[in-house]
């Protein structure tokens, strides 16, 4: 039961009544007196506390203060003078009180005021008695003392009576007799009912207790033996043991049933565990902690190649490879406070075929010995489509990684040419405004002069010089864009034959003879080849060496020296090593940095040392590249080790044929 109830009393007889009354009604209760309340660890257990009126004003005020907890009963005599009651009352002011002239059912009235019981405790099954008596005054007393603490009570009063009452129904759980009555001795009483229910608790009232009466009550089983007059507590403690002892039975009886039942479901659930365990498709082992295999299902057989019988005591070790006993082994070490493991396993079997398995153990313990309970799974066809996914994983990684990088060379190529087109814009723009802001203003300079009457020929000849640059510098920009234009859509004119590429130098280099002599700069020809003729459109090398030596004079300091050199080579094209000619233009100008080497020779990209102030386009280099690879050459740039750049371009010696190319 749930409900538990503390008596704090010396022993008096209120106390010892109370707790047989609430015993009956299937209360827990505990009764000790006050010396003992240190034994106590905790009131939290307790609903209800009674305590009587010598409680000692310490343990009331520790009462008092833990008091929201459970309710407190004040267990008075009578004869409790007012003061000390007014006293208890101002320390438990809540409280209830139980006198001793408070009938059973008027204190079990004040319980029921205080306690809200729970259903299992409302509705314990209180015994039910048959009693007897042929007389009236003494069966009257024991029969409301019953009644009042709630016990179903049937009064008889001859044998008749009783007879009638066996006839028709089975007696109540308890009998209670006199021992001598006028018509019938309360042994044959006794007798008569133990004769026809044998399991009915009897309990004998006598006033003359005689040794040959006492082994004849015993040996007819009678429960006990009351000797009257009968003290109203002793009766009810004796009913509620025999209860007790009763229900004990009857419990008992309903756990035998129960064990019975738990037993034919565990022979059912026994079977059916066999059933599964020899038919799972896993390999079920179990392995004592020497490693030796106890238990082992059908399926391990076909694993293992090994009947049961050849199993059992086999040691484990035998059975997996030797990885794969140290990687078991391993695992067993690391558990510390677990108890489950899983891990992959290579099996042996007799055919020498290694198996890959899963393993999933636990570690039970089975009469204070740890075993382990594995589960052995065949996990080879999923180990072989887990790689084939890897494989195929990788694959579309890599083709996605390859397309990613296509689609950031594309992102980038893009955006590169954006910025370079943004940036020939800016250039064009500054490029053609800044000649034709020139021709503009010089004109108007020369048109001005023109009608003053003292005419200076100087300042006008002047003019027209810087009209006629800046209308060359502009046309050699005009010239540079129909050239990329023309080589883009493959309308340039190409007319090649062979030329003695020294003379073609030469002929550029004089060109630049006043500009590189403004600089104090020197143009050094080194010619090193057996031969210079070469198959090319001279018109084409001329321009390639204009923008070349023109970039060189340009980017070169003042007392600088550019190295032209000329010498033999080999260039691969379409598949055969081919003679050719090397072409160096060798500067000591600032260089460029080692990123943008490849870059400068794309359209409209200047190097970010040269395109501060320097002015062009970025078209030079990009027509370089467009008239070389017309010629089935190549072009490149390279730092030197000190300083400044050098670019050099390789062209075939002989023609190369259309059909070759193809």
């Amino acid at each position: 039961m749930d409900v538990q109830v503390l008596i704090l009393d010396n022993a008096s007889l209120l106390a010892m009544r109370l707790k047989h009354l609430l015993e009956l009604q299937g209360f827990q209760v505990t009764l000790m007196n006050h010396r003992q309340m240190e034994k106590v660890p905790s009131l939290t257990p307790y609903q209800l506390v009674a305590v009587d009126h010598m409680i000692n004003p310490a343990l009331a005020e520790e009462l008092r203060q833990a008091s929201q907890q459970y309710q407190i009963i004040l267990l008075l005599p009578e004869q409790s003078s007012q003061a000390h009651i007014t006293n208890l009352s101002g320390v438990f002011p809540d409280s209830s009180v139980i006198y001793p002239s408070l009938s059973n059912k008027e204190i079990l009235d004040v319980i029921q005021n205080l306690i809200v019981l729970p259903e299992e405790i409302e509705a314990f099954l209180l015994p039910k008695i048959l009693l007897m008596d042929d007389v009236q005054e003494r069966l009257a007393p024991i029969e409301q003392c019953l009644i009042d603490v709630g016990i179903q009570v049937t009064s008889i009063h001859d044998l008749a009576s009783l007879e009638e009452t066996l006839r028709h129904q089975s007696p109540d759980d308890i009998f209670i007799c006199d021992f001598h009555m006028k018509e019938l001795d309360g042994l044959e009483a006794f007798r008569l009912v133990k004769t026809q229910y044998p399991d009915c608790q009897c309990i004998l009232l006598t006033s003359r207790e005689s040794h040959d009466s006492l082994i004849e009550t015993i040996r007819l089983g009678v429960s006990d033996v009351l000797k009257k007059p009968i003290d109203q507590n002793v009766l009810l403690q004796s009913i509620h043991r025999l209860w007790q002892t009763e229900m004990l039975k009857q419990q008992n009886q309903a756990l035998v049933e129960r064990l019975q039942t738990t037993v034919d479901t565990l022979v059912e659930k026994d079977i059916l565990l066999r059933v599964i365990f020899d038919n799972t498709p896993d390999g079920i082992v179990l392995v004592d902690d020497k490693g030796c295999i106890t238990e082992a299902n059908v399926s391990c057989e076909y694993i293992f190649g090994l009947s049961r019988e050849s199993l059992v005591f086999c040691s484990i070790r035998k059975l997996l490879s030797r990885c794969s006993f140290k990687t078991l082994l391993q695992q067993i070490r690391q558990l510390k406070g677990e108890q489950q493991f899983s891990c992959e396993i290579q099996t042996l079997h007799t055919s020498g075929v290694e198996t890959v398995m899963s393993l999933s153990c636990n570690r039970v313990d089975y009469h204070g010995r740890y075993y382990f309970a594995g589960i052995v799974r065949d996990i080879s066809e999923i180990k072989y489509r887990e790689q084939l996914l890897t494989e195929q994983n990788f694959s579309l990684e890599e083709k996605v990684q390859q397309r990613t990088q296509a689609l950031e060379h594309a992102k980038e190529a893009a955006e590169q040419a954006n910025r370079s087109k943004s940036e020939f814009l800016a250039n064009m723009s500054h490029e053609l405004r800044t000649p034709m802001h020139s021709i503009l203003s010089f004109a108007r300079f020369a048109h001005d002069s023109t009608t003053d009457p003292e005419l200076d020929r100087e300042n006008m000849q002047r003019y027209l010089s810087r009209i006629t640059t800046s209308g060359n510098r502009l046309l050699v920009l005009l010239n540079n864009l129909l050239d990329l234009s023309k080589l883009e859509a493959g309308k340039f004119p190409f007319y090649p034959g062979y030329y003695p590429l020294t003379e073609v130098i030469r002929q550029t280099e004089s060109e630049f003879m006043a500009l590189a002599k403004e600089k104090e700069i020197q143009l050094i020809l080194t010619q090193k080849a057996s031969d210079d003729k070469v198959w090319c459109d001279q018109e084409h090398i001329q321009l390639i060496l204009r923008n070349l030596i023109g970039n060189a004079i340009k980017f070169s300091p003042n007392h600088g020296i550019i190295k032209i050199e000329i010498q033999d080579s080999y260039i691969r094209c379409y598949g055969r090593d081919r003679d050719s000619l090397c072409i160096r233009v060798i500067d000591e100008g600032v260089g460029i940095p080692e990123k943008e080497l490849d870059q400068v020779f794309d359209k409209f990209v200047q190097s970010s040392k040269t395109n501060q102030g320097a002015g062009g386009t970025g078209l030079g280099l990009s027509i370089c590249k467009e008239l070389i690879q017309l010629h089935h050459g190549k072009i490149f740039a390279t730092n030197n080790e000190h300083k400044g750049a050098t670019f050099t371009f390789v062209l075939p010696k002989k023609e190369v044929q259309v059909q070759e190319a193809g």
